[in-house]
């Protein structure tokens, strides 16, 4: 049998949801974005999209069990970094 490590250990990452500072409604995507602490890829934005209700771009993140909602985090985008913060699904 193979090793997994991960068995002993569990997740290293789980999703949660991403609030972005950024107002600009931006066009709906499904490629990845790294997401990063104090200049570390700590995970990734899987996919975001315009919230009409919220008023803020959004996303779902696959983040390190290390952070958890209320976590500032930065998304790497287009070249450029995008404040976030982490929240609980459903966004609320």
């Amino acid at each position: 049998m193979p090793f997994r490590p991960f068995i002993k250990t569990g997740p290293q990452r789980h999703q949660l949801g991403l609030i972005l500072d950024d107002d600009v409604p931006m066009q709906p995507h499904t490629s990845w974005h790294g997401i990063f602490v104090d200049g570390k890829k700590v995970g990734d934005m899987m996919n975001g999209v315009w919230s009409p209700r919220l008023g803020r771009n959004i996303g779902f993140a696959l983040i390190s069990r290390k952070l958890a909602t209320v976590d500032a985090v930065k998304i790497q985008k287009d070249g450029i970094q995008v404040p976030a913060t982490l929240t609980d699904l459903p966004f609320i």
